[in-house]
């Protein structure tokens, strides 16, 4: 009875350790989706109010930082538009490579946009 019972409580710490780990590590999951998804609402809003609508992102928004304790993190992503394709179209010109295949979704040329998030210094 004694071994039942010990082994009991062995299961449900365990059980109960490993539901822990889980939540913890969907709470971390959850903020970065959140945190990905507010840079990406800030910089599609940024974009549109300076004339980018029509574009073509060309990454999804990602976070990147110096290092993992430096507290120093942006958000990055690229996109391309009519100038890029444009641009890309005379740059493969001069590398005397062929245009007829460029897009919008694979032209050399692309804008990289960054959004550095508010600090306790700066507020917006």
């Amino acid at each position: 009875m004694r071994h039942l019972i010990r082994n009991h409580k062995l299961i449900t710490t365990m059980l109960l350790l490993i539901l822990s780990i889980l939540i913890i590590a969907g709470a971390f999951i959850i903020k970065h989706s959140y945190d990905n998804h507010q840079a990406e609402q800030k910089i599609e809003r940024t974009l549109s109010y300076n004339g980018f609508s029509n574009k073509v992102s060309r990454s999804s928004v990602r976070k990147e930082s110096t290092g993992p304790f430096s507290g120093i993190n942006w958000y990055e992503t690229t996109f391309s538009n009519d100038t890029t394709l444009k641009e890309s179209y005379t740059y493969n010109k001069r590398l005397d490579h062929t245009t007829k295949h460029l897009t919008l979704k694979n032209c050399p040329i692309v804008y990289r946009v960054i959004l550095t998030p508010p600090t306790s210094k700066v507020k917006e």
